[in-house]
């Protein structure tokens, strides 16, 4: 006898659900911008700004889907990780643990005028590049390479390389919000 295949024919529960939330992403197409707008905050919990009413719909209609049936599969969430600082800054806050919610107002103003993936201030970071070890200090709004102090991480990078074709994060491979690496003595990676 052949095995039975699983039921997967959705329960009442789940179809009712279902209904509902396509219900609601039908209620979006007699919306106005200004509505779509008031409903993105609701549902995705933050303002926005665009004015593009499909582009608002869609998300919406995500974000809905999302949140009854448990937002992005493990694939997609690494694809979401993979595509780093082409990310929006309430995306990156949110991937190194922060709540842009639930923060107080100067915290957050902090954090957002400090990319999530440098180190903190006084921390190096490290790169050979053309079979030399190149070491940078990270300080509160610039940074430090060999004795001259730098306003960007590309700048550095510049410096080292000779040339205005790298981007600083992709030089010194900080493509992720930082975390200490505690298997190499608090060093950066």
């Amino acid at each position: 006898m052949p095995p039975r295949k699983p039921n997967t024919t959705p329960d009442l529960e789940t179809r009712k659900s279902l209904s509902n939330v396509l219900r609601e992403i039908r209620a979006f197409d007699g919306m106005t911008v200004g509505e779509l707008q008031e409903q993105h905050r609701l549902i995705v919990g933050e303002p926005t700004t665009s004015k593009h009413r499909r582009a608002l719909i869609k998300k919406l209609s995500f974000a809905l889907q999302a949140k009854e049936q448990g937002g992005l599969s493990e694939r997609a969430a690494k694809t979401v990780d993979q595509l780093g600082d082409t990310l929006p800054i309430t995306w990156r806050l949110r991937a190194a643990g922060y709540d842009p919610q639930r923060m107080d107002v100067d915290d957050l103003r902090k954090l957002l005028a400090r990319d999530p993936r440098l180190p903190p201030p006084g921390e190096t970071i490290k790169r050979v590049y053309r079979g030399k070890l190149h070491t940078a200090v990270v300080n509160e709004s610039s940074f430090t390479y060999d004795g001259q102090e730098y306003p960007t991480i590309t700048e550095v990078a510049n410096a080292i390389t000779g040339n205005s074709h790298w981007n600083g994060y992709r030089f010194f491979k900080l493509n992720k919000p930082y975390q200490i690496d505690t298997d190499a003595n608090n060093e950066t990676k």
